[in-house]
Formats: structure tokens, C-alpha cells, sequence
């Protein structure tokens, strides 16, 4: 546990675990947040926050100077926090059949992490070109975060596939699964037995779920109150972090104060 002193130790809450954290993960989105903001917010929120995504793709694509987009990742990296761009962007190196070098500037910029996606793909990759791309990042050092879904879902996800498709990816050396947030929203009205048998087969430490932007707060706060608040959430903004953390610590509204309605030790 920390050693830090809080402002009221004698009134102990559920516990946030420390980092580095296989469960308990969140996944923040950075839309473009300015440095100076940045650095401020995370003077607040840094223990809450694993990773940091990229997500205005056109800035850190064609927007951003390299010095700014290395210094946004050089002040998550003072705060223990690894950064990556959002799948978006590995999307359109794949279409462009430049993915290599994308991956090799990726770390050339400093990021730690990259998302290897096909939600917005015409077509998805195949298995083998998929496993070869994780394989690829992998060997260049970046750590790899792999999604399933699609943004615009015309059918709900074949649980039996997504059990298969993220054990692959796990065994071609991916650190996560990540599920997209449109298929969630689908599943969590049409088919919620889905969340637990993926968790079931893959393991709840391996994969993140897309808490937002779709039905947030009400995904999220049904999420940890069905699965524990130990749950690996992503698509978390600024402006959410901090009541995500209240929510797993039972002690927000979202989930109707849930710490005061169980028994006290």
C-alpha cells in the first residue's frame, strides 16, 4: 500500500490498488488536452490513470509538431502513465499499407503502447496478418493493445468468436483485448450473458471494456456493479475520471452510494 498520508486516514473507503495493475485498469482518452492542463489534472488524477489514448487523430496524424505530441507523452510518462495512439490511426497506416513505419514512429515519438484495430476496416484482417502485426509491434518494443468490434455494428458480436479471436491475439503476445463501446451497448440490452462468458473464458484481467462514449455513465456503473469494480474500463474522459473512481469505490451517486448499503466491518 502507499505510504502517502490522506487527508483522513481514519476513514478507510474501498481500496484503489496500486499501479502497475493487471485489474482496476483505466484507459483515458486525451481529445488534445493542452500540456499545461494536462500536467495540472494529473497532479489530482495520475493514481487513477494506466494508460492514455490519443484520440483527435487528425492532430497527432497531420496537426501537432513532434515536439508538442513528445511533450504530451513525456508528462504522462512523469506520471507513471503509458500513452498510445487510438486505433484510428493504425487503421489508416493499414489502408495505406504502411504499418510498419507507423509502428516504428510510434516509438520514435516516445509512445509505449499501440492499439491494433479494424472497427472502421472495410474488411477485417485476416487472423494470420493480424497476429503478424502484434507480433511486428512486439518486436519493436511497443506494447500491444488489440481491439474487437465494429463503431457501426449491423449484428451483435458471435460470443464464440470473440473468445477465440482474443485468445489468438493474446498468444501472438497481446497485453489486452479491448471491446468497442457500440457493440457493448448492443450487448448490454440484447445479450448480457455475453459479458459473462467472455470474462469467463478469457479472463477478466486480459481484457478491457469501452465504457463510453455510448451510454456513459449507465454502462460503466452497470459494469461494476454486475462485474466488481476491479473491471478494466477504457473511453474514459478528463471530465469522467474522477467519478469512475468514486463508482469503483462505491461512493457515487451512478451507483446509488453502494458502500452505505453493505454490512461494515
Amino acid at each position: 500500500m502507499s505510504s502517502k498520508e490522506f487527508g483522513f486516514p481514519f476513514l478507510p473507503i474501498p481500496f484503489r490498488p496500486p499501479k502497475p495493475r493487471r485489474l482496476w485498469v483505466t484507459v483515458m482518452s486525451d481529445p488534445g488536452l493542452p500540456p499545461g492542463y494536462q500536467r495540472d489534472f494529473l497532479t489530482i488524477a495520475s493514481d487513477i490513470v494506466d494508460y492514455a489514448k490519443f484520440t483527435d487523430h487528425p492532430g497527432y496524424l497531420n496537426g501537432y509538431p513532434r515536439e508538442l505530441i513528445e511533450e504530451k507523452i513525456g508528462i504522462y510518462s512523469d506520471f507513471g502513465i503509458k500513452s498510445f495512439p487510438g486505433g484510428i490511426a493504425f487503421e489508416v497506416a493499414a489502408v495505406q499499407g504502411k504499418v510498419q513505419e507507423f509502428f516504428q514512429r510510434v516509438g520514435q515519438l516516445g509512445f509505449q503502447a499501440v492499439e491494433i484495430s479494424e472497427d472502421m476496416l472495410s474488411q477485417p484482417l485476416p487472423s494470420s496478418q493480424r497476429e503478424a502485426f502484434i507480433r511486428l509491434a512486439q518486436d519493436m518494443g511497443l506494447e500491444v493493445l488489440t481491439e474487437l468490434g465494429r463503431k457501426f455494428p449491423d449484428a451483435p458480436l458471435e460470443r464464440k468468436e470473440v473468445i477465440a479471436s482474443s485468445l489468438r491475439d493474446l498468444q501472438a503476445g497481446a497485453k489486452k483485448v479491448v471491446i468497442e463501446n457500440s457493440d457493448l451497448v448492443k450487448l448490454k440490452e440484447e445479450d448480457p450473458t455475453f459479458f459473462t462468458d467472455v470474462l469467463q473464458e478469457v479472463g477478466k484481467e486480459h481484457l478491457i471494456f469501452e465504457a463510453g462514449p455510448g451510454q456513459w455513465p449507465e454502462l460503466a456503473a452497470w459494469m461494476i456493479q454486475t462485474f466488481g469494480p476491479d473491471i478494466n474500463l477504457e473511453n474514459i474522459t478528463d471530465k469522467e475520471i474522477i467519478a469512475l473512481d468514486a463508482m469503483r469505490r462505491k461512493l457515487h451517486r451512478n451507483i446509488e452510494y453502494s458502500y452505505f448499503h453493505e454490512p461494515k466491518t
